[in-house]
């Protein structure tokens, strides 16, 4: 597989080289889909956001207006546990209509659950480059979408493999889409900006609530850059419309037929600006001390240079307006309590232009230096800036690292289906029971069993099954 995405990639080169700059964004594009497809084989679901994103997914096939964790709650349940109760509004349906369409049509399995978040991933580095051709030239934009298609936190998140996984890769794909249609529409006909740019922030409110409309102020503080602020006000009002209109639907439905769950769910995504949620807090600057992480260790090199360039005048828009891109997710995420990686994933395309950017002046200078010495620093340094951001694919933990993808707890749970056939059940003590939901058509909870809701589950007409050793057997109140 790495021999193939090598040799995309050197693909990629010898187009470009012949200015046949799409059919080089199209072999990038097609490395992208190998390297996220491998990172995606897992045949067990990710142990953090996935495995819930997964089953609420799987419920939603059969009901999708009402989006369920406990499909068939028989016992008692909290409301405000979104890890354990009945209707989930944790987030919102877009994403997971999206999975639950791919298993209606592909079966319940791991690769259909992916599979639109891998199509996701990978329309966001064709965007990258389309948005890199727009803003600074077709060159620039094939950079920047190789970054892009090496970035490992990316390849985690549209493989289930990081936390808000599949939801946020649906929100960089959307907002990423949502700019490049208005910044192309803008040139030509201005009216229509207004109406893609809300077209976007509408699915991205119904793909991560509040984190969507984050779209508008980033818009505004970039076309400030270029037009005028009537016209700016213009396309805001326009886009909040159409926003509007996408999303309030699904809100009032909500708040209309789940009214204890709607509010308290909205209650919480606020409370992340002020409380620390779930043990994710840090200190302000700890997305700033996490960027070389994520970014390679020489990120702050590109972005700094970007930084001076404006700083003493020489800045184009452009570098304006990508900085303010970047910049305005990372200063209001990080003055929020609650703080996770991918919150400020919605910047990472800027990013990726920035370094871009800095990558083809150097290569100027580069091909322009007249010593063998100076030519060969800086051969090292564009070598350096393109490793780095990649080596998070290689690392022990990443994307590709080697691991067990056919673990044997999945296949215990797979097993569970031969061993109890058609039965109404409900299986007690299964340390993974969310995955055992998904994986099978049972109710399944971590703890032991009582008599009493033995009892009264038989009555209902479930059998009750403990599992144990990696198998299920029978209730008996004696071996209790």
């Amino acid at each position: 597989m790495v021999l193939v995405v090598a040799a995309l990639f050197w693909t990629s080169r010898g187009l470009a080289r012949r200015h046949r700059f799409h059919a080089a964004a199209l072999a990038i594009a097609l490395a992208a889909l190998l390297i996220r497809a491998y990172a995606g084989a897992d045949l067990a679901l990710h142990p953090w956001d996935e495995r819930y994103h997964a089953l609420v997914s799987k419920n939603l096939i059969a009901n999708p207006l009402v989006p369920t964790l406990r499909a068939d709650p028989v016992l008692d349940y909290d409301f405000r546990n979104w890890a354990s109760n009945h209707v989930w509004l944790h987030k919102p349906p877009l994403a997971l209509w999206m999975q639950a369409a791919s298993m209606r049509v592909f079966g319940v399995s791991e690769w259909p659950l992916r599979v639109p978040s891998l199509l996701f991933s990978t329309g966001a580095v064709l965007a990258t480059y389309a948005i890199g051709s727009a803003l600074l030239s077709p060159p620039a934009g094939l950079v920047a979408a190789a970054f892009h298609a090496v970035h490992g936190f990316s390849v985690d998140l549209s493989a289930g493999r990081r936390a808000t996984d599949h939801v946020d890769t649906l929100l960089i794909f959307l907002v990423e889409t949502g700019f490049l249609l208005a910044i192309l529409a803008a040139r030509t006909r201005p009216r229509a900006a207004g109406v893609l740019l809300g077209a976007a922030v509408g699915l991205a409110y119904l793909t991560k609530s509040f984190l969507g409309l984050l779209m508008l102020p980033i818009w505004a503080a970039m076309r400030l850059q270029t037009d005028r602020a009537g016209t700016v006000a213009k396309e805001l009002g326009m886009a909040a419309c159409v926003g509007t209109a996408l999303a309030a639907p699904w809100t009032i439905y909500t708040m209309r037929a789940f009214p204890l769950e709607s509010a308290y769910e909205r209650a919480a995504a606020l409370r992340h600006i002020t409380e620390v949620m779930e043990n994710q807090g840090g200190p302000p600057w700890l997305y700033l001390w996490e960027m070389p992480r994520f970014f390679g260790e020489l990120v702050w090199i590109p972005v700094g240079a970007a930084v001076l360039l404006v700083i003493k005048g020489r800045g184009t828009p452009v570098h304006r307006a990508l900085l303010l891109w970047m910049a305005i997710p990372y200063a209001l995420f990080s003055m929020c309590a609650t703080k996770m990686p991918a919150y400020v994933m919605v910047a990472a395309p800027a990013i990726f232009l920035l370094q871009a950017d800095f990558w083809l002046g150097l290569r100027e200078r580069q091909a322009a230096a007249v010593t063998r010495g100076r030519r060969a620093v800086l051969t090292a340094c564009l070598f350096v800036l393109a490793l780095l951001p990649a080596r998070y694919l290689l690392g022990p933990t990443g994307p590709l690292e080697h691991r067990d993808r056919n673990p044997e707890w999945v296949r215990q749970l797979r097993a569970l289906n031969q061993q109890i056939g058609s039965r109404r059940a409900v299986i007690f003590n299964v340390p993974a029971h969310i995955e055992a939901m998904f994986y099978t058509p049972y109710v399944a909870y971590d703890f032991p069993v009582t008599a009493a809701h033995a009892d009264d589950l038989r009555r209902r007409g479930y059998d009750v099954y403990v599992f144990a050793h990696g198998l299920a057997a029978p209730y008996r109140a004696n071996a209790e």
